[in-house]
């Protein structure tokens, strides 16, 4: 491994920033811990990213520069109520988000495909075309994630609301799939070709408990001998929050162990 963010020396590994710390420092210290260069983000000291000031963004963009650390992604929230997913309003949020993302240089925004099964799928299309049209001038990749209870929580459908949209994107949530008694591998395989960023986290299927890799049921060696053999040059991000562990652990301790333990799958497999 050419070093410890990009995997194979293609794949970009990072991690959901509010999940390894609730401030900036923590933030940092934990990705610090790890040599880890890159970083998604979603909320600092428990507020949205899209909350902060243009000013207070510039700020966290210099600390980060200054710990050579970059964000490749931002999640929105865009699409996660129900009856949401309408272009005109949530316009007013995607201009911020891409305001944000274009101070951070970021590459990815992720989206959701709104909260139950839609009626209309036609019109989920008309607006993620609209959506991307802005997101492209702006050198922007749309993610949609399939999300629990949203219309797209299975992959299959977020590859057909794509339909061959340029710079949209599938962020796999494999968890999301696994719990939905879907194979892990299968849908993988039958999506790769629009999947671009990767969601992971293991999970034992008897204890019913969030685990560190290797430690659950999700195939999660077979996942990355897939990856490497397809020579996947996407990002794949780790989530972190283990409830049977954060009584006792701090989000920094759980997450490099989370790295670690995904780390001596892969390089075992190498």
């Amino acid at each position: 491994m050419k070093d410890n963010y990009k995997v194979g020396g293609t794949m970009i590994i990072t991690t959901i920033g509010d999940e390894i710390g609730t401030t900036l420092e923590e933030q940092i210290e934990a990705l610090k811990e790890v040599d880890m260069k890159y970083i998604e983000i979603r909320k600092i000291n428990d507020t949205y990213i899209w909350e902060y000031s243009e000013e207070e963004i510039k700020k966290i963009k210099e600390e980060l520069e200054k710990n050579e650390i970059k964000v490749i992604a931002i999640d929105t929230p865009i699409g996660k109520k129900k009856n949401s997913f309408n272009y005109n309003e949530n316009k007013k949020l995607l201009d911020k988000y891409i305001k944000i993302a274009n101070i951070f240089e970021a590459k990815y925004l992720r989206i959701f495909s709104d909260i139950g099964r839609i009626l209309n799928p036609k019109s989920i299309k008309e607006v993620l075309r609209e959506m991307s049209k802005i997101t492209i001038k702006n050198k922007l990749n749309l993610l949609i994630e399939n999300e629990k209870d949203t219309y797209a929580e299975d992959i299959s459908t977020c590859n057909e609301l794509i339909d061959n949209e340029k710079d949209v994107h599938i962020l796999y949530d494999i968890e999301n799939v696994y719990s939905r008694e879907y194979d892990v591998l299968n849908e993988y395989e039958k999506n790769k070709n629009n999947i671009k960023y990767i969601h992971i986290r293991d999970y034992n299927k008897k204890t019913q408990e969030y685990v560190y890799f290797g430690e659950g049921t999700i195939p999660i060696t077979e996942l990355l001998k897939s990856l490497n053999k397809d020579k996947y040059d996407g990002v794949i991000s780790l989530e972190t929050m283990l409830p049977k562990y954060n009584k006792n652990e701090s989000k920094k301790d759980i997450f490099v162990k989370s790295y670690k333990s995904l780390m001596n799958i892969y390089n075992k497999e190498e």
